[in-house]
């Protein structure tokens, strides 16, 4: 699915639409994947009801509007001629001719420190990215263009709704409908891990689509892990054949620096190759399924809301204390700030976000992050996306704090409507469990830190090469890095160094892997970043890269 778009000599060109279906609503022209689409006659109104692009002319200027969820990414650049290209596919953005590209080093930071640029920026001085919910105005007789948002996902509480069972009720009310729409004649290729979000999925499409046209895998690090135990007691609840285990190695993770890596711009790196690596390894067996994507749930359902309204815009969330803790120039750290306060700026605590740091989980991180990475998986097969949608999104979000904190909507979906699938009743490894929530036994938890600690601890002595199994895990990064990504680490700091990119303290720093997984992503981002910059900053590939 790609959309190339350029404006020049005042005129809009569509110059690729491939795999989108064109409509024409008045005077709008929508570009998406469905087949039907809700008219609206304003343009943000119809770009919030369906998913894809809507674009939009005056006589002074085209308009080009993102849905919530930026189910299709857009890249802004001006080549040497003048004209403004809009692409979805920002590998191909990076390669035009006419581009020359300069490392953007608030972008570089921003990716090393959050996994995405932050707001419009991306890693290149030359290029922006359009956001959840904006409109790209570019001027018809200038070329000048200008990016903001139109909606500000002003979704207010719903004080209604005054029970865990009326809230729960009303969830499964929208999801009947969504899942009542799935294409029943289509072979589906699914997730199925041992957490809550894939077990609802699973549950609704097995309800409206035969069992037989469904496919389950589930990813880890070695089969003995619980979310393989528990995905396939899951499916056997359901009459779905046993979920396939699919073993992520070093390769799975190597593979996914082009894939995933160079692809997106360092926005999704390597070290989330699973359900990439699970599609790219069954290309031919999987021919003709879609897959089903799970990856906007977490916004949806409550990973980042708690209890009560908790913090206030006060310049409290991860982003900012992360940047506090950082060493780095002024001016970059200036910069990051900056984007921060626009990210922050939609921001109403009166609203149904029960505090900001899920404001930008749903607004800035998911778009960027889990809505991208289905983006990319549609290279490898088509990819439907039923959580897309924005009345549930305006509905759980509307759900008072108390049904909705970690995920306490799907417990209550599942005890009412599928009680053989409720927490209570089957294994699960939810990341409640994993946070220290009530689920789950006091030693089992218990068990999990030690082992945690302990193979950190074993990893360090051994550089990665033994470890005790950890049933609790999915993946063991800070083992693959040690063992498998040391000797790219180190060549990538020297590559960023190089570049001026990364100070000699900041390279002494990275080059140490921590014990515990915090820090670990920000070592893989500088991997990520200078295979990236190695790509498109110079025509070839450096001899010590190759020989790595």
């Amino acid at each position: 699915m790609e959309l190339s778009l350029a404006v020049s000599s005042g005129q809009l060109q569509v110059d690729k639409a491939t795999g989108l279906r064109r409509n024409v609503v008045g005077n709008l022209i929508h570009y998406g994947t469905e087949e039907t689409v809700i008219c609206h006659e304003a343009p943000s109104e119809l770009a919030k009801h369906n998913r894809g692009i809507v674009l939009a002319e005056t006589d002074s200027d085209v308009q080009v509007f993102t849905d919530p969820f930026r189910s299709i990414p857009l890249f802004i650049t001006r080549d040497d001629t003048g004209r403004v290209r809009l692409l979805s596919d920002l590998s191909e953005l990076m390669s035009l001719p006419g581009v020359r590209l300069s490392v953007d080093r608030t972008g570089f930071w921003e990716c090393v420190l959050y996994e995405s640029p932050l707001w419009t920026r991306t890693v290149f001085n030359e290029v922006k990215q359009a956001v959840a919910a904006s409109k790209i105005s570019v001027d018809k007789h200038t070329g000048r263009y200008e990016i903001e948002r139109y909606w500000d996902f002003g979704i207010q509480e719903d004080v209604s709704i005054s029970s865990a069972k009326e809230a729960a009720d009303g969830l499964h009310d929208r999801l009947s409908d969504i899942f009542q729409r799935v294409e029943q004649n289509e072979n589906y290729v699914i997730g199925l891990s041992g957490g809550m979000d894939s077990r609802v999925m699973a549950a609704y499409l097995s309800k409206y689509v035969p069992r037989e046209r469904i496919k389950a895998f589930t990813y880890g690090y070695d089969p003995r892990i619980l979310e393989y135990q528990s995905a396939k007691v899951v499916a056997e609840i359901l009459g779905l054949s046993q979920p396939r285990f699919h073993k992520l190695g070093a390769d799975s993770y190597r593979d996914a620096l082009s894939g995933l890596a160079i692809a997106s711009g360092a926005t999704v790196g390597m070290q989330h190759s699973h359900m990439y690596d699970v599609l790219l390894r069954n290309h031919q067996e999987l021919a003709g399924c879609s897959h089903l994507s799970t990856l906007y749930t977490d916004a949806l359902f409550g990973y980042h809301a708690v209890a009560g309204h908790g913090e206030s815009h006060d310049r409290g969330t991860g982003y900012t204390r992360v940047l506090h803790s950082t060493t780095m120039d002024s001016d970059v750290k200036d910069g990051i700030q900056s984007d921060i306060d626009q990210i922050e700026a939609g921001f109403e605590p009166s609203s149904g976000f029960t505090r900001l740091q899920e404001f930008l989980y749903v607004t800035e991180r998911h778009p960027k992050f889990h809505v991208y990475m289905m983006h990319l998986l549609r290279t490898l097969l088509p990819v439907r996306a039923p959580f897309l949608d924005y009345d549930l999104l305006r509905y759980t979000i509307s759900l008072p704090a108390a049904f909705r904190h970690q995920k306490r909507i799907l417990d209550g979906l599942l005890d009412t409507h599928f009680p053989r699938l409720s927490l209570q009743r089957t294994p699960h490894i939810s990341s409640r469990f994993q946070s220290g929530g009530e689920i789950g036994s006091r030693w089992q938890f218990l068990h999990y830190k030690l082992l945690a600690r302990l193979n950190s601890a074993l990893a360090a002595a051994s550089r990665g090469r033994f470890m005790l199994l950890d049933k609790f895990a999915t993946e063991v990064q800070g083992h693959n890095l040690r063992r498998y990504f040391a000797k790219e680490l180190q060549w990538s700091l020297e590559k960023c160094s190089e570049l001026g990119l990364v100070s000699d303290e900041q390279r002494m720093a990275y080059a140490r892997i921590p014990l515990r997984s915090a820090g670990l992503s920000s070592r893989y981002q500088m991997i990520n970043l200078a295979y990236l910059l190695d790509r498109f900053l110079k025509p070839a590939v450096s001899e010590h890269r190759k020989g790595i």
